[in-house]
């Protein structure tokens, strides 16, 4: 893996520890135990993800860094507000590739990003707010 100009290194999935699909207690305890803040919280981020990896994919297409780096924190930000720990660390890979400019390096990472997302919403699925 290659580092940036400050620095950065992207850790390999393989040499990582499991990362929780979603921490749900988290989530409700910064929703206040409010919990049809976190149901609309959820659902907003439930139909903006995949949008926003839509959007990360034809970003890589048209080889626009900055859109794929812009697209990557959003989804970072929401993630870490959420407690979708995998999505978020997935997320920030994707920035951290994109900002080293490696576009190969980016199109894998976007998949793992895709593969967290899925995790998420099978974890959602299984849990019940």
């Amino acid at each position: 893996m290659g580092s940036s100009e400050a620095g950065m290194r992207i850790t390999p999935p393989e040499q990582r520890s499991p990362m929780p699909a979603f921490d749900r207690k988290a989530f409700e305890r910064r929703m206040g135990n409010n919990g049809e803040l976190c149901k609309r919280i959820l659902a907003l981020f439930m139909q903006d993800t995949p949008r926003q990896l839509a959007f990360l994919n034809q970003s890589v297409a048209a080889h626009d860094m900055s859109d794929v780096q812009r697209a990557a924190h959003s989804i970072k930000g929401a993630a870490a507000s959420l407690g979708a720990e995998a999505v978020h660390r997935a997320a920030y890979d994707v920035e951290t590739a994109s900002q080293e400019g490696s576009i190969d390096q980016v199109r894998g990472r976007i998949s793992e990003l895709e593969w967290a997302f899925a995790s998420f919403l099978e974890a959602i699925s299984q849990d019940s707010l």
